[in-house]
């Protein structure tokens, strides 16, 4: 059996003198935890940063892609090997006009990434040098944050960047519960 043949070489072939080497016995057994001390565990666990950052990304990401396709930009374009692409990027199906999209949180925006993407992307230009319009999705608490980055990174100013266009988003309730539904039993 090729299986076995696999296993015979994965365990160690020398033993000490008197010792069982196709023995079990010797090995930890792990015990396993109740299912209500799991729940436990978990409820008295904090979410990670990162998890939270991800949720909340993906949040705005959510919105953002619905808000594109409210304005009529709901064919997505396949990204270019190589080349640095945003989060989103949608093509209107009737004019054909391409908008790129990118979701910024609170943390994001003293990133140096950060600012590197958001200037490449306003930057950005078709084959025709016409501009590419750019969603920048962020809460609504971070918003006047990100308008005095835009501006500090001379991406809008009183003449420049109408292409650019900043979409806030009213972030959700944390642990929300559905309370309704519960009261609706029967």
């Amino acid at each position: 059996m090729a299986t076995g043949a696999i296993v015979a070489e994965a365990w160690p072939t020398t033993a000490a003198p008197g010792e069982d080497i196709t023995s079990f016995d010797n090995l930890p057994v792990a015990k396993p935890v109740p299912r209500r001390t799991q729940r436990a565990l978990r409820r008295e666990m904090p979410v990670a940063p990162e998890h939270a950052m991800s949720l909340s990304r993906g949040y705005l990401r959510r919105q953002l892609e619905a808000h594109l396709t409210r304005l009529g930009y709901s064919t997505v374009r396949a990204g270019r090997p190589g080349a640095t692409m945003p989060e989103i990027v949608r093509i209107s199906p009737v004019r054909g006009r391409i908008a790129y999209g990118e979701t910024v949180l609170g943390t994001d925006l003293r990133s140096a990434r950060c600012h590197q993407r958001l200037v490449s992307f306003a930057q950005r230009r078709t084959r025709h040098r016409s501009t590419i319009l750019f969603f920048i999705g962020v809460a609504e608490t971070d918003r006047a944050e990100l308008e005095t980055l835009l501006e500090r990174l001379e991406i809008r100013s009183a003449t420049r960047g109408g292409h650019v266009h900043v979409v806030p988003f009213v972030a959700p309730e944390r642990n929300r519960r559905r309370v309704a539904a519960a009261g609706q039993g029967g």
